[in-house]
């Protein structure tokens, strides 16, 4: 027998099974990996699952909520106070119906009015596209539905835009809640008749 030969095949038999182990060990890690990627990827999307629970820390999220309601009202109690000695309107309505609130005080005390914009609102979210037959879309009348609104306040039920018929198409139920600006512009977003399309 020759020698060389014999070592020539014990050392490809060697190599072999070393490649072997080689292509074993790799499969191996690569297998783990990929294991380890899918549970990773599992785990992460079980949590976007519906009905999937969420943990949340509601102690921690309405002790946030109390600390911005209070800065909020501390910066509103700042702003009508120095509104009421400059003679500043704290909310008003423009000419062409929108509500105009003082919210806080700016850079060097000016004050910060948020202001309602219906009709961008209407056209952001395609709601004028309903508006008339001249778009390929239904005309919608909302004869019919009654829709409940609970918001921070009473809806002002003699508006222009809430006056049908009969008279208003407002029913107030709530009847000791104040006047608020911020109900009547949300129940106008939702049934105003269009007497002032601004």
């Amino acid at each position: 027998m020759n020698p060389t030969a014999s070592t020539g095949a014990v050392g490809s038999i060697i190599n072999d099974v070393s490649m072997s182990i080689r292509l074993l060990m790799y499969t191996i890690r690569s297998g783990l990996l990929l294991v380890l990627l899918l549970s990773v990827s599992i785990e992460a999307l079980s949590g976007q699952q519906p009905g999937s629970k969420l943990k949340t820390d509601q102690g921690a999220l309405l002790r946030f909520a109390s600390q911005k309601s209070a800065i909020y009202k501390a910066e509103k109690r700042k702003a009508d106070s120095l509104a009421e000695v400059l003679s500043l309107p704290v909310s008003y309505f423009e000419k062409n119906g929108g509500a105009v609130a003082l919210q806080r005080l700016g850079r060097k005390n000016k004050p910060v009015y948020y202001a309602t914009d219906n009709i961008n609102a209407a056209a952001l979210i395609s709601a004028d596209q309903l508006w008339n037959n001249n778009n390929g879309y239904p005309s919608l009348s909302g004869e019919g539905i009654e829709i409940n609104l609970w918001d921070g306040g009473a809806v002002l039920i003699s508006h222009q835009e809430f006056q049908g018929e009969s008279g208003s198409r407002v029913t107030l139920r709530d009847i000791e809640s104040t006047l608020s600006n911020h109900s009547t512009h949300i129940a106008g977003t939702i049934i105003a008749s269009g007497v002032n399309t601004n």
